[in-house]
């Protein structure tokens, strides 16, 4: 009964499809990190520059067209994590078909990278770890690999900030030192992302991880509301030109 065929089909699905959904979750937060580059970053230091019409226009259109591009790849990526999500269930003997487990993981594709499969034991799938049994031997190897790399990168928040605040007339003459600090921006939030995202998947209390660690929740979603806000103001301006146009 252990070894039936259904079983050993997921395990298979499971085994190929765990790796590529990895990396899919990986390019689809790297893409958001992007995105709130150009939502965020970029406008806000277009707005204090002193640029021309003509060179502004055309700034606004390159990150528009990236921006549409980047909207038009998640659009391509986020069906397959519905697809992974119904293929899997639907191959999973019955006592483990549970759909409500990995269906956050859809809606929200980055939270794919901690998912636990019920039908491997609730272990997680991790690259170069393969399948790990969400443990406390687990967290103190996850906290130790991500000791070095995170005092790296709230390290670097510091030359962002003061770069931001003490050189903006030469960040705003300089294409050079401007897109450095929207890359740093972009690796930070993304790092801090992915941190947050694995260790609160492995949590064993997750109200008590997400308290210890708000700054790190506030540092993630911050971008975010000024996110979505500049969504709304990008519409607001696609409209504002179609009407100067129409009129």
């Amino acid at each position: 009964m252990n070894d039936s065929p259904t079983r050993r089909l997921h395990h298979k699905l499971v085994e190929r499809f765990s790796p590529v959904m990895f990396v899919l979750s990986l390019v689809f937060l790297a893409i958001i990190a992007t995105l709130i580059v150009l939502w965020v970053d970029v406008p806000r230091f277009a707005e204090a520059s002193d640029a021309g019409g003509a060179t502004r226009e055309v700034d606004d259109s390159l990150v528009s067209s990236a921006g549409a591009a980047l909207v038009a790849t998640c659009c391509l990526i986020w069906p397959v994590f519905w697809v992974d999500f119904v293929v899997t269930r639907l191959s999973c003997p019955r006592e483990h078909r549970r759909w409500r487990d990995g269906l956050f993981a859809c809606l929200v594709p980055p939270l794919r990278l901690g998912a636990r499969n019920p039908e491997m034991g609730s272990r997680i799938w991790l690259p170069g770890w393969s399948w790990c049994d969400v443990n406390d031997e687990l967290r103190k190897r996850l906290r130790k690999s991500f000791g070095g790399p995170m005092i790296v990168i709230a390290l670097m928040i510091l030359p962002v900030l003061l770069a931001e605040f003490s050189m903006q007339a030469r960040i705003q003459n300089n294409h050079w030192l401007r897109g450095l600090l929207h890359v740093g921006t972009a690796v930070i939030w993304f790092a801090f992302a992915f941190e947050f995202i694995l260790m609160f998947s492995v949590a064993e209390k997750k109200m008590a991880y997400c308290k210890d660690h708000w700054i790190d929740l506030v540092i993630i979603l911050l971008p975010l509301v000024s996110f979505l806000r500049s969504i709304r103001a990008i519409r607001a301006l696609r409209l504002a030109k179609l009407a100067k146009a129409q009129q």
